[in-house]
């Protein structure tokens, strides 16, 4: 009975010493992990302040137009004998577009050319008779006039045919053609419309207030629902001479090249005029924050941005130097595409807060990354923790497993019982080792 209760007395007392190993490196582990955290501070990716010009942008709709459109008309009535266009094709100045019945003209010419012809007849005969003093003067001189009249006549005569042909006023392109060819026509009745798409006007009218910002030749861009994605770049030609008094707008006139001829007639447009204004300071978009007050962003004093040191032949982003966030409160202005222009105590250089928002208060202590490290280091910053907690954790467990072990073996051997062998190692008997 007296051998049982020794090895009771030396497992219990083994059992203690574990006991109190254990209990120490928890202890330990948790002191640590709390030490670690509370000192980490919230890391943050900054941007600098930027100042820009405010854009105070106009946009106005309105139609465009042909530099020129003319709507093409004979000179006299008649019947339609020709026609040498289509719709659709270009001509130049000057090129027959129609052609009326003529016969009545071209006889009128030959008549003409008659009619001059004996003119000058009379005209020689007279002369010859004056030199030997036959004919007088006053003989002299109505010959000649009658010469005169009849080459007006015969020029009359030619212009009267040469309009039975119609001729392109214009250059451009032709419109769909109204009429056929055996039509009657009357002077008021339209062949043919030809525009002039070289360039395309477009009317606008913008309110009073830009009025002494326009100037001619200001940059102006213009966009069609007919061209989705594509803007023209054009120029004002002209601005109206007055206010319109009941509308309080002034109309200007833009001139956008229409080399390519894409753009047509009667197309509507957004015309848009961007005139500076004054300088506001320029932060990122996602350095916006809200609450129930307003817009406000964090501002980081006593910080700044500096490249981690070298590892690996390769620069990693990692914490910089620490800083002090305040709480600045702002007003939007104007919403860019890359930048928000604000109202604020803040000035060109000023460090705000674009990522890691989500736990700063006011006075707080932030460690600054840079932009494209903030994920990578956040995760090398952990995973660095971890591995310290447990080679910590490591270092220790294995003396306190050896120290067990030793303990429970000299309390085997203080209580002559035979240890517990591990793997493929044999127990030797007592008296083989005597």
């Amino acid at each position: 009975m007296k051998r049982p209760s020794k090895i009771a007395i030396v497992v219990i007392f083994a059992l203690i010493v574990v006991g109190l190993f254990v209990w120490q490196g928890s202890k330990n582990g948790k002191t640590d992990d709390h030490a670690s955290s509370s000192s980490k501070n919230n890391e943050v990716v900054v941007k600098p302040v930027s100042q820009k010009l405010i854009n105070d942008r106009l946009s106005a709709i309105g139609t465009g137009r042909a530099l020129a459109t003319v709507a093409v008309t004979p000179w006299s009535s008649g019947v339609m004998d020709k026609i040498y266009v289509s719709a659709g094709m270009h001509v130049n100045v000057g090129d027959p577009v129609a052609k009326l019945d003529s016969d009545n003209e071209e006889i009128a010419v030959e008549r003409a050319k008659v009619e001059v012809n004996d003119a000058e007849l009379t005209m020689a005969r007279t002369v010859k008779l004056r030199s030997s003093n036959t004919a007088t003067e006053v003989q002299e001189l109505s010959a000649k006039l009658a010469l005169d009249k009849a080459r007006l006549a015969l020029r009359d005569a030619e212009l009267a045919a040469d309009r039975r042909t119609i001729r392109a006023p214009v250059s451009g392109i032709v419109g769909i053609l109204p009429v056929d060819a055996g039509n009657y026509v009357t002077s008021d009745t339209t062949i043919a419309r030809i525009d002039n798409r070289d360039h395309i006007l477009i009317d606008v009218w913008v309110p009073e207030r830009f009025a002494p910002l326009i100037k001619i030749g200001q940059q102006v861009k213009a966009t069609s629902i007919a061209r989705p994605g594509e803007e023209f770049v054009g120029r004002i030609s002209a601005i109206d001479n007055m206010i319109d008094e009941q509308s309080r707008t002034l109309r200007i006139r833009a001139e956008v090249d229409n080399a390519s001829g894409v753009l047509q007639s009667g197309m509507s447009f957004s015309v848009s005029l961007a005139f500076p204004g004054d300088p506001y300071p320029a932060v990122d978009p996602l350095a916006i924050q809200w609450n129930a007050e307003g817009a406000y962003v964090w501002r980081v004093k006593n910080g700044s941005m500096k490249n981690a040191p070298m590892k690996n032949g390769s620069m990693e982003n990692g914490p910089m130097k620490d800083g002090i966030v305040e709480h600045v409160r702002v007003g939007i202005v104007q919403r860019n595409a890359d930048s928000v222009l604000v109202t604020g105590a803040l000035h060109q250089g000023d460090l705000v807060v674009t990522k890691g928002v989500q736990n700063l208060q006011d006075k707080s202590a932030v460690d600054v990354l840079q932009d494209e490290g903030v994920k990578e280091a956040g995760k090398n910053v952990s995973l660095a923790n971890q591995d310290n907690r447990s080679a910590q954790s490591g270092g220790d467990s294995e003396p306190r497993e050896k120290a067990t072990e030793a303990t429970s073996g000299e309390a085997q051997k203080a209580a002559g019982e035979p240890q517990e062998l591990k793997g493929n190692e044999k127990q030797i008997p007592d008296g083989a080792n005597r």
